[in-house]
């Protein structure tokens, strides 16, 4: 009974021993790269816009366009202009009364 753990444990240290310690990578990123990476991913719809609700066609629609990255202690910030257009009967219904 005692060979099989003895072998066991033989197999376990060959093992322990042929493992090696994982390590870290560091990757550094510019802001330039990550707002090309942004504009290519997310803000390729029309005109670079990045349509949040709706499309170009619709009656009521959100978008984000310009986007600009930095980098503040430790924290990407992307910044965007954001533009939306209402419903337009609505504003027609409200001047009407």
């Amino acid at each position: 009974m005692r060979l099989p753990s003895l072998r066991l444990l033989f197999i376990f240290a060959t093992l322990l021993s042929v493992v090696r310690a994982a390590s870290a990578i560091e990757v550094k990123v510019s802001s330039q790269a990550l707002e090309r990476t942004l504009r290519a991913q997310l803000f390729n719809g029309p005109q670079g816009r990045y349509y949040i609700r709706g499309d170009a066609n619709s009656a009521c629609y959100v978008y984000a366009e310009s986007p600009h990255v930095t980098f503040v202690q430790d924290r990407v910030v992307v910044r965007v202009h954001a533009r939306s257009k209402a419903l337009q009967f609505m504003e027609s219904a409200l001047a009407s009364h």
